[in-house]
């Protein structure tokens, strides 16, 4: 498992909090990732690996397929 993949779509999560400064936050620091779409996450995942922009933004603008697309999940 690598820190710097989405662990959704396995691409580079852009993530920069490792280099973070106070006059230059990381992203991941300032978006608002939904509580419901952390709880997607498997396990082994959570406060490893940061979700990526555009999986924020696709499970914002649809939750119902994202879950579908990106997790098999069908309600």
């Amino acid at each position: 498992m690598s820190s710097t993949a989405c662990p959704f779509c396995q691409q580079d999560n852009q993530c920069g909090v490792n280099e973070i400064t106070e006059s230059n936050p990381c992203w991941c620091q300032i978006k608002h990732v939904p509580q419901a779409l952390i709880a997607l996450l498997p396990a082994e995942s959570i406060n490893k690996q940061c979700i990526c922009l555009a999986c924020i933004d696709s499970y914002l603008k649809n939750p119902l397929s994202f879950k579908e697309d990106r997790c098999g999940q069908t309600e």
